[in-house]
């Protein structure tokens, strides 16, 4: 009996330490802890470590157990390589930040643009995404750029293909490849990682051409085309991101800039079933803007991928992207794709 309190306590002592009482949580939890100490205790489950020492002391036991918790510490995933605050260009919004795996050398990148309806945001708004991209042997990168009304179009698209050049010259240095290069935005970041990525004029404009991008991720792109968003409730939206001048609105919008002929990189969409109730952008038809985008890109000759996630919100959608608890499924699709580019 005595050995039996003393394996239990030794069963608990080796559970990841919570902010509660193990025993003061769910009740089921508590019921599946004893029933795994009783299968232990048992012989029954030999593939409970504790079992596979039965034949062991009390002592030895202890040791062991010691010995597979510390191993499993040591394997978590290291805190990414910070570098914070790297100047792009001029303005104070021209910066990006780099996370990497310690010890990187020529790792697939992946640039991020936030989203923020062109006007709001900044790039610390990644949630678990660096974390879980570096302990994928990514390097992440979160860009800003200018935002309304310095960033009027199309002034935040040349911010993006200026932060691409930047990462493209610079990126070994920090243990990434820079033919590997991902670009990917929500929401109106998707918008301009869209023109950025599609849009060969930005590029250009920066001694760059869109061989620079191996692929473009879009997370819920909230405008194809901005004069079909013109047409319904956005309106207001678009005039204050857009103004009233019919060429701008051609301009900023994605699917009349993809080339026919020409490198295209690999297009991945993306989009949720529309903004959170309380948004003020609630009516908006991620799907429609999707469809419109992806029929462009195959009229060209482009490679696209639609991944619709209805299910989800606008803001779920991009958390879920890049997250270890990613239940959704957003994340494990794209990520099969750019694996095959790698």
């Amino acid at each position: 009996m005595l050995k039996s309190v003393l394996l239990f306590m030794i069963l608990l002592a080796t559970q990841p330490v919570s902010a509660q009482n193990p025993l003061s949580g769910d009740r089921e939890e508590v019921q599946s802890r004893f029933s795994r100490f009783r299968q232990m205790r048992n012989g029954e489950n030999k593939d409970f470590v504790p079992g596979q020492f039965k034949n062991l002391s009390i002592r030895e036991r202890i040791q062991k157990l010691r010995e597979l918790r510390a191993r499993k510490q040591n394997s978590q995933p290291q805190a990414p390589v910070v570098h914070l605050d790297i100047a792009y260009g001029n303005h104070e919004r021209q910066k990006l930040d780099i996370y990497a795996p310690e010890n990187a050398s020529g790792l697939p990148v992946l640039l991020y643009i936030h989203g923020g309806a062109w006007k709001i945001g900044n790039k610390r708004l990644v949630d678990d995404k660096p974390q879980f991209f570096t302990s994928q042997n990514w390097i992440f990168v979160s860009a800003n750029y200018r935002l309304l009304p310095d960033g009027k179009h199309p002034a935040n698209v040349q911010d993006v293909a200026s932060a691409l050049a930047w990462v493209h010259d610079n990126i070994e240095k920090y243990g990434g490849g820079a033919d590997r290069i991902i670009l990917c935005g929500f929401s109106a970041g998707a918008h301009l990682a869209a023109l950025a990525g599609l849009d060969s004029t930005y590029l250009t404009n920066v001694g760059k051409s869109l061989s620079a991008v191996k692929a473009v991720v879009l997370l819920d792109n909230p405008v194809s085309d901005v004069l079909e968003e013109l047409k319904g409730q956005s309106r207001d939206r678009m005039l204050e991101a857009f103004g009233h001048d019919q060429e701008t609105h051609i301009s900023a919008s994605p699917v009349y800039h993809v080339s026919p002929t020409g490198i295209k990189p690999l297009v991945i969409i993306a989009f949720s079933g529309g903004m959170p109730s309380h948004s003020p952008m609630s009516d908006k038809d991620f799907r429609l803007q999707a469809t419109l985008l992806a029929g462009a890109l195959e009229k060209a000759g482009a490679k696209a991928h639609l991944f619709p996630h209805e299910n989800l919100n606008h803001t779920e959608l991009n958390r879920n992207f890049g997250s270890a608890d990613d239940q959704a499924g957003v994340t494990a699709p794209i990520m099969l794709l750019l694996q095959d580019l790698r």
